[in-house]
């Protein structure tokens, strides 16, 4: 983003934006682009990355998802809730599929991916009633399911809380 828009969204003087900006990038937290734009910097991945070899969940899964892949011939994905979100923080090549396009850190729309599918399958119907009116369901494929009561139905919760 530039100074303009990060002053517009924090409704911040462009003088007070420029000195966060200025500090964060002598930090190394960000970078000036091309176009006078500024874009995470390589230590954001740096803690991103730490935060995510530390993560208990990532060390515990680690084992089952190699069985899982070895005894299926498929890629194992983990994947936690980001707010409507599913963010992969794990992954299992397989040797034998083919390219799937996914990546560590990598948010997908809970909608539009079998990860994110199966986090919506554990949600209250009042949780789910909150991602139907939280979520514009913009399809990534032509598989996408682009309807909440579809949506509703493939998981099988009630479909009146999609009205």
């Amino acid at each position: 983003m530039s100074i303009v828009e990060f002053s517009e969204k924090l409704e911040l003087p462009k003088s007070t934006v420029y000195r966060f900006l200025m500090y964060l990038k002598k930090r190394g937290y960000i970078e000036k682009t091309a176009n006078n734009k500024y874009e995470l910097g390589i230590k954001c991945l740096y803690l991103g990355l730490n935060v995510m070899q530390g993560m208990e969940i990532t060390l515990k899964a680690k084992d089952v998802m190699n069985e899982l892949t070895q005894s299926t011939g498929f890629t194992a994905h983990l994947a936690i809730q980001d707010g409507n979100y599913a963010l992969y923080i794990e992954k299992v090549e397989s040797s034998k599929t083919s390219i799937v396009h996914s990546r560590i850190g990598k948010r997908t729309p809970m909608h539009c991916t079998a990860v994110g599918l199966v986090l919506l399958s554990a949600f209250s119907e009042e949780e789910f009633y909150d991602y139907c009116r939280q979520t514009t369901f913009t399809p990534l494929t032509i598989h996408t399911i682009t309807e909440p009561q579809k949506l509703s139905d493939y998981l099988e919760i009630s479909p009146r809380i999609c009205h």
